[in-house]
């Protein structure tokens, strides 16, 4: 999840001011909005991206400043978990938040989006399935290397050939259940789908559709199944050992990198609080 963070906050200033518009045309594509929907639509999401931006954008800065304070040490994977609680804080944070929106949205979707969202899914895990599931263990591991070396380098900057040892293990942690993922997958998908028919379809009060969009979101961030929440939590703590791991093995010079990139991260994400106090 840290790693996610990272890697959006390396285009924050390139993207930031466009979120609305691309998070739009990214639901579009899954609910396809009638031309009577847009516009609210479109308005919902800019005031969600002014309230992120006037109040959530300066704990972000905070948060990666606190990273930054870790690079120049050895750090414990405790550190690194700790991290990735404050990060899971801010997601149900901007969750809370988008409740209203999605509520407002839910309540005008028809039966043509459901089945529209449904098709999506269906095609979008026909690529899953291909990229993970029916790929070769190799082949599997080789997509993670690639991954994992990819977030490294955009941390560190050039890693050794020592470093890049550590993601090919890594990569092929036995921990990895492709099938358990799936599953997982699939059972947010028909959650959100029963989720969003159900209130279209009867038209509940404002207030009970809030209750179900926000279980929703509950059952999205802490799965349900016992099984998948215990794995997920398994590979938070793998990951989080493995990332303290890798750091501990970085040069002077690689902590540098990565101070100095934290640094600009950081000081992108005030410079764009700070335009909404202007």
């Amino acid at each position: 999840m840290l790693s996610y963070l990272l890697s959006a906050c390396s285009a924050i200033k390139v993207v930031y001011n466009q979120s609305p518009q691309l998070t739009y045309w990214w639901l579009d594509g899954y609910l396809d909005f009638p031309s009577a929907q847009s516009p609210q639509v479109r308005m919902e999401l800019s005031h969600l991206q002014q309230w992120h931006q006037r109040t959530q954008l300066p704990g972000y800065a905070d948060l990666l400043q606190k990273v930054e304070l870790l690079m120049p040490i050895q750090i414990a994977p405790e550190q690194i978990c700790s991290l990735v609680d404050d990060v899971k804080s801010k997601v149900e944070t901007l969750a809370a938040q988008a409740e209203p929106a999605i509520t407002t949205m839910a309540l005008s979707l028809n039966a043509d989006q459901i089945r529209t969202l449904n098709a999506k899914y269906a095609q979008s895990n026909a690529k899953w399935r291909d990229d993970w599931m029916d790929a070769s263990a190799s082949a599997q591991a080789k997509k993670r290397y690639d991954q994992l070396l990819d977030r490294a380098e955009m941390l560190y900057g050039r890693v050794t050939a020592t470093q890049k040892g550590l993601l090919r293990e890594d990569s092929t942690n036995p921990r990895y259940d492709t099938r358990l993922g799936y599953a997982e997958r699939i059972r947010r998908q028909q959650d959100i789908a029963q989720t969003l028919q159900k209130i279209a379809q009867e038209q509940p009060k404002p207030e009970q559709a809030k209750a179900l969009v926000q279980g929703l979101f509950v059952r999205s961030l802490t799965s349900p199944d016992p099984v998948y929440q215990n794995y997920l939590d398994g590979l938070v703590q793998d990951g989080c050992a493995r990332f303290a791991q890798l750091h501990n093995t970085t040069s002077v010079e690689q902590r540098a990198f990565a101070t100095k990139r934290l640094q600009g991260y950081a000081r992108d994400a005030r410079d764009l609080a700070a335009v909404t106090m202007r």
